[in-house]
């Protein structure tokens, strides 16, 4: 028997484009249960929702895209999550797509081929931040807050309480589930330019963004994050010392010392971290491994 799909779909402020976006929805296929999330909207989005005659979760505040995925999902019926935006950028022919790649997998993401395209300011941020993650999991992450994907529903209910509530969910399930020992694979899309305007703000979201990765990485892997910080300093420190010695100035300067010290004492407070971390990481693991069996 095949698995059942459950379409998430959160929006906050959407008005322009759910008319679109449902009109879509309906004509899908009618095995697929559709859950509207509204996140609190001030707009006509709710009025436009409620009219489509499609399940609908509400949130009387706006609680974050995190929160909306939860909420649905906790609704859902589906062994398969989608979560679509409902700003208009999908297609919903991408579905199927995505449905069939998740048979070999746990997590499916929806690669945007076009977003250079479609979205040529924020390229180079998302280009930035994907060669951030890149580095500090290790993996090769070719879209690392795609809001197109498809997960199954018990590993996300599993899991969920890991993810925040904000904007960074997406990144958040990526860097999960490429650090532990699930399938994650890509599925590439094409998007289109987004109706109204984006309540992202690349500045501030991408700081953020970058602050999560950071502190993800550095739970389940810190000498990643440690390590360069300290091969600089040391390195550095070793470097000025000797272009002091160059100039013919007498040993190495204070500076050059508090840069090497400084280096070694990083060095040896992330074999720390990585000391700490890793028995939770294990026992975690063993933990997820019981609860499956």
């Amino acid at each position: 028997m095949d698995p059942t799909v459950t379409v998430i779909v959160p929006f906050f402020n959407e008005e322009n484009a759910l008319p679109k976006v449902l009109k879509e929805l309906k004509a899908l296929n009618r095995n697929y249960e559709v859950i509207l999330v509204d996140d609190g909207s001030t707009d006509k989005s709710y009025m436009l929702a409620e009219r489509s005659k499609l399940k609908i979760v509400r949130h009387h505040r706006n609680k974050g895209y995190g929160a909306s995925l939860k909420s649905g999902a906790k609704k859902a019926k589906g062994d398969l999550l989608v979560f679509f935006d409902g700003d208009g950028q999908h297609k919903t022919e991408g579905i199927s797509k995505l449905v069939e790649s998740i048979k070999e997998n746990d997590l499916v993401i929806g690669q945007r081929i076009n977003q250079r395209k479609v979205a040529p300011m924020r390229a180079p941020a998302k280009f930035i931040l994907n060669r951030i993650a890149n580095y500090l999991t290790g993996e090769k992450i070719l879209d690392l807050n795609s809001g197109f994907r498809i997960i199954k529903r018990k590993l996300f209910l599993r899991f969920m309480h890991l993810f925040p509530d904000g904007f960074s969910c997406s990144t958040t399930m990526t860097i999960f589930f490429s650090k532990f020992d699930y399938k994650a694979a890509y599925c590439p899309i094409t998007i289109r330019r987004r109706y109204g305007r984006s309540t992202v703000n690349p500045l501030v979201d991408g700081y953020n963004t970058i602050l999560l990765i950071m502190r993800l990485i550095a739970l389940f892997d810190p000498l990643r994050i440690f390590s360069p910080v300290a091969i600089s300093l040391i390195v550095s420190g070793f470097a000025y010392g000797f272009y002091k010695l160059l100039r013919n100035q007498f040993g190495f300067t204070v500076g050059a010392l508090l840069l090497s010290l400084s280096g070694v004492v990083i060095f040896f407070f992330g074999i720390l971290c990585d000391q700490v971390s890793s028995p939770r990481l294990h026992k975690f693991i063993e933990h997820d491994s019981k609860h499956q069996d």
